[in-house]
């Protein structure tokens, strides 16, 4: 009796064996159909939108493909043309100047009190001093030429830096400085009326390099005579007036 309990348990063991076996066979076969079923129903949306794709690039080649032939672009075709002066495109290197706002001339008894005071201080004859003032400036203060000369009397920078002007704006001083500017000339010429206005309009240089004594230039030529004709005409005038002519 012990040797033959002794043969079954052996067989016992096998059968144990193989029941375990077959349970997890079955397991990972059940395990297996589960992820070939997930796999199929990932891969069914993907080969939808693959053959989407496909539509969508059989259509756009087909657009393509109906679409005529464009001309190759030359360089001249990315540029636009220009029309206008080269003024429209190129801005200026120098920025415009921004001059002074015109201004009414002074009233007569403010020019008359500014002469007198600037021939009182340098000794010049207060209607020269009027008759340049007038040709400079119209009695303007604010007066900007284009080459830069400033006030009633019209003085380069230079210029009124010498006479210590030290506001060109300002009419006394402006007045100041410029006769004794014009009475420098005075000296300078000896008097000589015609060489000084020369001088003070074109500079000594100029009628010091000049053939004839005044520079060969029409705005020169005008200056100088537009003055001495008005100092003849108020010669004129205070003659038939019945004053009496002061002495040039």
């Amino acid at each position: 009796m012990e040797s033959s309990h002794k043969l079954l348990k052996p067989k016992t063991s096998i059968l144990a064996i193989a029941f375990g076996v077959f349970v997890i066979a079955t397991t990972v076969t059940a395990r297996q159909v589960k992820e070939e079923e997930k796999t199929s129903a990932t891969s069914a949306p993907l080969e939808v939108q693959r053959k989407s794709l496909l539509l969508q690039q059989n259509s756009v080649h087909g657009q393509l493909s109906q679409t005529p032939a464009r001309k190759p672009m030359l360089p001249d075709d990315f540029i636009a043309p220009m029309t206008g002066s080269p003024d429209d495109f190129i801005s200026p290197l120098i920025p415009p100047v921004s001059l002074p706002p015109d201004c009414p001339p002074l009233k007569s008894e403010e020019i008359a009190m500014l002469v007198n005071e600037a021939a009182s201080a340098q000794q010049v004859k207060p209607e020269l001093i009027r008759a340049v003032m007038k040709q400079e400036s119209g009695f303007k203060p604010c007066v900007v030429s284009p080459k830069g000369a400033e006030g009633l009397m019209q003085l380069m920078p230079e210029t009124a830096r010498a006479f210590n002007v030290s506001d060109p704006f300002d009419p006394k001083q402006n007045a100041l400085g410029g006769t004794a500017f014009l009475k420098q000339l005075m000296t300078k010429y000896k008097d000589d009326l015609k060489l000084a206005l020369g001088a003070y309009n074109a500079g000594a240089n100029a009628v010091d390099n000049a053939a004839g004594g005044l520079p060969d230039t029409t705005e020169t030529q005008n200056y100088v005579s537009s003055i001495l004709a008005g100092l003849e005409a108020e010669k004129t005038n205070s003659t038939s007036s019945g004053e009496v002519p002061k002495k040039q």
